[in-house]
């Protein structure tokens, strides 16, 4: 479990999530959940396929203005957020043996994008 814990948290401090709760003011529900659910589809994605990095951040910001908002409505840069977002892919393909299966995988994904949400809506 702690192995989990340290890899998730590499992913978070230093990943794209981290560009995320930088957001100075608190954001609403469905801005919330739309920036978690890109980033976290884009994590899931690194770890179950092949996409470049570069692919997988394109389509989650492409995804996120579908939904109506730009990276900079949380406070970041498009940079800094292609830059976070790299790094938490490589990092996740780094240690994707840290989870056991794909089923520990999805359910560590789905309670930090719970977790994710949250502290967007807090801030």
């Amino acid at each position: 479990m702690r192995k989990y814990f340290t890899v998730l948290a590499a992913v978070l401090l230093f990943g794209g999530q981290g560009a995320a709760f930088a957001a100075p003011v608190p954001v609403s529900a469905d801005a919330a959940q739309a920036m978690c659910q890109v980033q976290f589809d884009a994590l899931k994605s690194a770890r179950s396929g092949h996409d470049s990095a570069d692919l997988l951040v394109n389509r989650s910001i492409i995804d996120l203005m579908k939904r109506g908002y730009a990276v900079e409505d949380y406070a970041t840069t498009t940079e800094s957020y292609r830059h976070d977002m790299t790094l938490a892919i490589a990092k996740l393909r780094e240690n994707h043996k840290a989870w056991p299966d794909e089923a520990a995988f999805i359910r560590a994904m789905d309670s930090q994008q719970k977790a994710c949400q949250v502290q967007l809506m807090k801030r």
